[in-house]
């Protein structure tokens, strides 16, 4: 028996424990000689006793409902003494009971310590209330590091105040305002707070823009701020841009659009960021711009072409394509032109009714003198007698009794004798 208490006190000193206080039924849980929490608890009973949890009881699932078992979980210790949250010796609050059962289930080997211990702790003294060596040795060092040599009777003893261990981030944001916060090194302590000489508690404090003083109070320390925020100036500007062009930089979109260009219609708001201020601009992205339109046209054969239509814009467009004024439901395909004397017009309209033209006149078996010139701004296929070739410009001589044509890629001309 002997060797068995030994072996529970020593244990009790590096093991979990359940620290139970019947002097004001304040109890704490104690992983690893730490406080983890602390509570209140009820002992239906007078007695002290330290002991250790051995089993878990959990209700069975019967059919039956006359045996007499009980209902509740709970935990027995050693010493048979009942553990739970109802209906039992020691209740204890729901959140610490389940942080036991946590305990339990994972194998840890958890030590009840029941006892009256008359020692108050404040934050600048100790009360002992009761003296009483052994007592004041086994409970005080949970809480404080104090020299136990100074303890020699009932009474209160004053404690030594402690270094605050403080950092302050500060942070301010121009036309915005800042904010202190304070970080605790050991422990939270309560700040008591004066701005422009309002006083106010809480974690933290923030102010606006402008001049500031500040002071933090905590205990006996006291830390004094002077800050200076300045204001942001703000600016409006209303412009009209057009749709797909390029945004500014360092601007952000309250809208949460895609900033690199604006490639839909509409109003929408930006902010861009100017040294010391705030520019709000009001940007209406307007399509003005007609399309761009290209018309191809390609002679295949005598009177046979190959007509294709090609159109860029922001929106969708219509294409309209007119000969000889009558419309044609064909933008890309072979045509017939059976007229010597042909105008092709096609229309590009886009969704805010800009419109783009494409123009050409067509004309065929055109009559040439007996010599002459023909020239183009880029080169063009020429058939003469059979013979194809690229040029920009022919030049031509034919004798009296001769009669030719010449094909260009998109004209036909006709070099007849003279009667």
């Amino acid at each position: 028996m002997k060797t068995l208490m030994i072996l529970l006190v020593t244990s009790m000193c590096f093991s979990q424990q359940l620290l139970l206080n019947t002097y004001d039924n304040s109890g704490y849980l104690l992983l690893n000689d730490q406080v983890v929490m602390n509570f209140h608890f009820q002992y239906s009973q007078e007695s002290s006793f330290r002991s250790y949890i051995i089993d878990w009881y959990s209700p069975p699932k019967t059919l039956v409902d006359y045996i007499p078992l009980p209902k509740q979980e709970f935990f027995i210790t050693a010493a048979g003494k009942t553990i739970g949250t109802a209906m039992t010796d020691i209740i204890l609050p729901e959140s610490v009971y389940k942080k036991v059962v946590e305990l339990f289930q994972t194998g840890t080997m958890v030590y009840v310590t029941v006892d009256r211990y008359p020692i108050e702790i404040y934050r600048d003294h100790i009360t002992v209330v009761e003296y009483d060596r052994q007592k004041i040795e086994e409970f005080l060092p949970h809480f404080i590091a104090y020299d136990l040599s100074k303890i020699t009777k009932a009474g209160k003893y004053p404690l030594e105040p402690t270094s605050v261990q403080i950092e302050w981030a500060v942070v301010q944001y121009e036309g915005f305002g800042g904010a202190i916060i304070p970080i605790f090194k050991d422990q939270i302590y309560t700040v008591l707070w004066s701005v422009d000489g309002t006083d106010l508690k809480g974690p933290c404090v923030v102010f606006p823009t402008g001049q500031h003083s500040v002071e933090a109070k905590v205990n006996a320390n006291l830390w004094h701020f002077s800050l200076s925020v300045d204001e942001w100036r703000y600016s409006f500007e209303e412009r009209a841009v057009e749709m797909g062009s390029n945004l500014e930089e360092r601007i952000l979109s309250i809208s949460g659009l895609d900033i690199g260009k604006l490639t839909i219609p509409g109003t929408f708001v930006f902010l861009k960021q100017l040294d010391g201020g705030m520019e709000v601009q009001k940007v209406n992205s307007v399509d003005s711009t007609s399309p761009v339109l290209e018309l191809n046209l390609t002679e295949l054969s005598p009177g046979i072409f190959e007509l294709s239509t090609d159109v860029e814009d922001m929106t969708a467009c219509t294409i309209e394509v007119f000969v000889n004024g009558e419309r044609i439901q064909l933008t890309r395909g072979v045509i017939n032109l059976e007229k010597p004397n042909t105008v092709i017009v096609v229309t590009a309209r886009d969704a805010f009714e800009n419109r783009s033209y494409a123009i050409r006149q067509i004309i065929q078996n055109t009559q040439l003198e007996r010599d002459g010139m023909i020239s183009r701004d880029r080169e063009v296929v020429f058939d003469i007698f059979g013979f194809s070739f690229y040029s920009p410009y022919v030049k031509w001589w034919l004798d009296k009794d001769v009669n030719a044509k010449v094909m260009t890629s998109d004209k036909r001309y006709l070099i007849e004798a003279t009667q």
